[in-house]
C-alpha cells in the first residue's frame, strides 16, 4: 500500500479507521499553528504529499518549539537528528509489513498514532519519544529479526542507545523466562529450540499445559505492568500514548477483549499515570468513559469510584 495519505480506492476505508485521527490530530495541528503564529493550515496535508514527508515537517516544527534541548542543537546537527525520523519511519513499516490489526487496519497505523500522540498531545515532546513510539512493538513482534543493533543501524550518534534502552523496556519478555527450571525439564523437547511464542503456545495447547499457559501468561502481565513504575519518564510517557491509542480504537474488540483492557488501565495505568502525567491520566479516563456501555459492573464501580475525580474532564 502507498504511503500518500490518500489511498485512492482504500480512502473510505482509511477514514474509517482513522476516525480518531480526523476528529484530534487536525484540531490539533491547528492549535499548534495558532500557539505559535504560523500561518493558517501551513502544517496540514498538502494534496501532492507523502504522509511520511507531512510527519517529518510536523516533528521538526514541534521539536524546533517545544524541545529546548533541540532548539539548542546547531542546524548540521539538527538535520542528523531530524534524518533519523524518515529512517525509523521507514524501517519501522517493513517491521510490521505484514501485521495487520484487528480491525484491518496495517499495524503500522497504531505506531504511526502513538507517535502523534507524544508529539502532539502529552507534554514535553522531544524526538527521543517520537522515535520510540515508532519503534515501541519492533522487539516484542518481532523478536527473531529486531534487537538493539538493528535499531542502532538507523539512529544517529548517542540517542539510539536512549532509544533502544526504552523499546526494550517497554517489550514483554519471551515466556519461557517465567517458567521454572522444573517446568522446564519436565517438557519431552527443548522449549528453547522452538522459534517463537506462538509455536511455544501451540506445544503446551497441543500437550495439555493449557493451565501453565495461562499462569506463565498471568506471571508475565502482573511483572510487566508492575514494573511500569520505574521506567524513566520519556519512555512512561510512550507507554501512555500507546494505551490511549488502544482505547481509541477498542470499539472494533468484543466485549471481553474491551473489559479486560479497561481493568488492566484502571489497575495499573490510572493510578501511575496520575502521579506522573496528569494529561495522559485525563485522556485516558475520557477514553474509558466514553466506552462505558461495553464495561462489566465491576469496571462501571471502579469507574464510579473515580467520579469525584472525573467532574473536570471533557
Amino acid at each position: 500500500m502507498s504511503d500518500f495519505f490518500w489511498y485512492n480506492d482504500y480512502e473510505d476505508l482509511l477514514k474509517n479507521s482513522l476516525d480518531w485521527f480526523w476528529d484530534r490530530i487536525l484540531p490539533l495541528v491547528r492549535k499548534f499553528e495558532e500557539k505559535y503564529n504560523l500561518p493558517k493550515s501551513c502544517l496540514l496535508f498538502k494534496d501532492w504529499e507523502k504522509r511520511s514527508e507531512w510527519f517529518y515537517r510536523l516533528v521538526k516544527e514541534v521539536l524546533i518549539r517545544e524541545d529546548q534541548s533541540f532548539a539548542r542543537l546547531s542546524e548540521k546537527d539538527k538535520k542528523k537528528q531530524l534524518h533519523t525520523i524518515n529512517t525509523v519511519y521507514q524501517t519501522s513499516k517493513k517491521f510490521h509489513e505484514n501485521q495487520e490489526r484487528s480491525s484491518w487496519e496495517r499495524y503500522f497505523e497504531h505506531l504511526f498514532s502513538t507517535a502523534l500522540i507524544v508529539l502532539l498531545e502529552l507534554p514535553n515532546p522531544n524526538l527521543k519519544k517520537v522515535l520510540t513510539a515508532l519503534y515501541h512493538d519492533s522487539i516484542e513482534d518481532n523478536p527473531r529479526d529486531v534487537n538493539k543493533s538493528v535499531i542502532k543501524a538507523n539512529i544517529w550518534g548517542k540517542l539510539w542507545e536512549q532509544v533502544a534502552d526504552s523499546v526494550d523496556q517497554i517489550s514483554k519478555k519471551d515466556l519461557r523466562t517465567y517458567m521454572s527450571d522444573e517446568e522446564i525439564k519436565s517438557f519431552q523437547i527443548d522449549i528453547w529450540s522452538l522459534e517463537d511464542e506462538e509455536s511455544l503456545e501451540d506445544y503446551l495447547k497441543a500437550n495439555w499445559y493449557q493451565d501453565l499457559l495461562k499462569n506463565i501468561k498471568l506471571k508475565r502481565t502482573e511483572d510487566y505492568f508492575w514494573h511500569m513504575k520505574d521506567l524513566d519518564q520519556d519512555t512512561l510517557d510512550v507507554k501512555f500514548a500507546d494505551r490511549i491509542h488502544n482505547l481509541r480504537t477498542m470499539k472494533t474488540q468484543n466485549k471481553n477483549q474491551i473489559n479486560k483492557k479497561v481493568s488492566e488501565t484502571l489497575k495499573y495505568f490510572i493510578p501511575l499515570a496520575k502521579q506522573r502525567n496528569r494529561v495522559s491520566y485525563n485522556l485516558m479516563m475520557v477514553e474509558i468513559i466514553k466506552l462505558n456501555v461495553f464495561l462489566t459492573w465491576d469496571n462501571l464501580i471502579r469507574l464510579l469510584e473515580l467520579a469525584p475525580e472525573m467532574k473536570d474532564l471533557k
